[in-house]
């Protein structure tokens, strides 16, 4: 079901279908089966048919939901006479012969009854089962479910699925992560299935086909929001066949609250293109976000850098537990680099700003680019010239008592963006103790109160 409540219709008819192939598997003694037998399935297998000339469409219709449904069935073992040791699901869903190394086989062994000994004791016949039901029924609900999960991937991804819901985020993010890995959100080329003449295309850019992963990462504006927040670029470029493989992929590298932002940020991407196809407007920065008050006794120190045509502008500032500016700096330098190379070189400049002004004390640093908190956290699997850098960075932050690196929102990073953006465009370089630029006092404000 999708989050306009469409279903996916060709899945959707199998799943009906697969009540008929239901039917002729445990109805065997009806005018039907016999009929349907007597020229497609002589042995009485409905999913061992034989190819014959002129079949109709009823019978086309059953063979394709049988061939579609085939892996879902499975025999319930009683004396083993009916199974095929080779060919069916037998035990538990995919066990069959594939699993049996030959060399241990007799030639004569085609059957699971064959396996057991002659004195094993057997309860009842075999039965065919449908394994995506408790009680072994089917049922066109659970068909339908197991399709669309089968279309999807569901099988690698459970890792994924046990992951989400331990989020630390908002109840609604979590249930719009579980749509994005399904890809059940009306993107243009979902409405296009099902609507005829509907323009499948990105509205915001004029890509030929809007699909989940050009929605949220490939889109110009979305590759840009996730370069800013500092995802690493081998996850933004790469490319994936389906959304719910990216996803994967970056809960298999990012900590709980690193994934818990992507999400929220992802979840921001989506709302940002339905206001600018519903609303006509796009959202350009955040409001209203709670500054963490920092810890009695400790000091904050905010940096960030901006890349602007060939040049790089870092700044910092420096405030103490009541938000009270301490100093701060910024500068410039020529040349043109990656985000996280701009981001290091920041955290950098950040420790010569607080050593400058003579601070020894408890400090945290904060930054909203969780790329380079990652690598701080995992410097030990960490052989890149950025990790060798980070690295040098720990050995200058044992000048203070106590000091770490931590990720905040990009709205409580405002001040420092607003310094690196001015030393940028300004090319010039600055260090100020507690008379700081006056076109910084009003985001100051806003942080403290």
């Amino acid at each position: 079901m999708g989050g306009l409540g469409i279903r996916n219709v060709r899945l959707f008819n199998l799943a009906l279908l697969g009540r008929q192939v239901w039917r002729l598997i445990n109805n065997t003694d009806t005018l039907c089966f016999k009929v349907l037998s007597s020229k497609y399935f002589p042995d009485g297998n409905i999913f061992n048919a034989k190819k014959v000339g002129k079949v109709s469409f009823t019978w086309t219709s059953i063979a394709t939901a049988a061939e579609a449904l085939k892996d879902g069935f499975g025999w319930q073992i009683g004396n083993g006479e009916r199974i095929n040791l080779w060919d069916d699901n037998w035990g538990m869903e995919g066990l069959n012969g594939n699993v049996i190394l030959s060399n241990t086989l007799k030639r004569d062994e085609k059957s699971v009854k064959n396996l057991w000994h002659k004195d094993r004791r057997c309860w009842e016949e075999d039965r065919m089962v449908w394994y995506h039901n408790p009680h072994g029924c089917y049922t066109s609900k659970s068909a339908y479910s197991w399709l669309l999960l089968k279309e999807m991937g569901y099988g690698p991804h459970r890792f994924l699925w046990k992951a989400l819901w331990k989020l630390d985020t908002l109840p609604k993010i979590r249930v719009f992560v579980w749509r994005v890995g399904h890809e059940i959100l009306p993107m243009n080329c979902k409405i296009t299935s099902i609507r005829q003449g509907f323009d499948n295309g990105c509205p915001r850019y004029g890509a030929e086909t809007e699909t989940m992963l050009h929605a949220l990462k490939d889109c110009p504006t979305s590759k840009a929001v996730l370069s800013t927040r500092g995802w690493s670029k081998s996850f933004i470029f790469k490319n994936y066949d389906h959304c719910i493989d990216w996803l994967e992929d970056l809960m298999r590298v990012l900590d709980k609250r690193a994934m818990a932002d992507l999400m929220t940020t992802l979840w921001n991407c989506w709302n940002n293109r339905n206001n600018f196809i519903f609303r006509a407007f796009t959202i350009t920065e955040c409001r209203g976000e709670v500054v963490e008050k920092t810890p009695k006794g400790f000091i904050k120190i905010n940096f960030d850098a901006t890349i602007c045509d060939d040049r790089i502008g870092f700044g910092t500032i420096v405030r103490d537990e009541e938000g009270f500016v301490l100093g701060g700096g910024g500068g410039f330098k020529e040349g043109r680099v990656s985000v996280e190379e701009a981001k290091c070189m920041a955290f950098e400049e950040s420790i010569n700003v607080a050593r400058s002004l003579n601070l020894k004390e408890n400090v945290i640093f904060e930054t909203d680019h969780v790329g380079l908190v990652n690598r701080l956290n995992n410097l030990v699997n960490d052989v890149t010239v950025i990790g060798a850098r980070i690295m040098k960075c720990t050995v200058a932050l044992n000048y203070f008592k106590s000091a770490s690196l931590i990720w905040t929102e990009r709205a409580c990073n405002n001040v420092a963006y607003l310094i690196c953006k001015k030393m940028c465009r300004e090319a010039r370089n600055c260090l100020f103790e507690m008379d700081y630029p006056s076109k910084i006092h009003t985001a100051l404000i806003c942080d403290v109160t």
